[in-house]
């Protein structure tokens, strides 16, 4: 991963792209959590957490509740680098509906992404 003061997102691995998301849909977390949620060891965790931290990406937290704990939480930088990448990946896919799909394939698109967001709602 490059410095803090780089592009880190660019520079994510596949484990650490799934980590940061997953800090970010189960807010507070200690690292066991994470470790369950992501289906690995707590050791693997750690070592994944360990560049996320140094790049300001997440930030650690004493447990409210047991002393030997920590809490890991998405940083500001985090937050606003998942959102830079989600809109990149929404307007990348936009664009290849666009340019690619003709016009009854780009209304079937948008059938199913309408459907695919009811059943979300569920």
């Amino acid at each position: 991963m490059e410095e803090a003061d780089g592009d880190p997102g660019s520079q994510l691995t596949p484990s650490q792209s799934s980590l940061l998301k997953r800090v970010r849909s189960a807010g507070p977390s200690t690292p066991a959590d994470l470790a369950r949620a992501e289906l690995v060891r707590p050791q693997s965790v750690l070592a994944t957490l360990k560049p996320l931290v140094e790049a300001s990406l997440v930030e650690r937290y004493p447990h409210p509740t047991d002393g030997r704990q920590i809490l890991i939480v998405l940083s500001e930088r985090g937050r606003n680098l998942l959102a830079e990448r989600d809109t990149t990946r929404s307007d990348v896919l936009a664009l290849m509906i666009a340019e690619r799909l003709n016009p009854a394939e780009q209304r079937t698109v948008a059938e199913a992404a309408t459907l695919l967001r009811r059943l979300g709602d569920h």
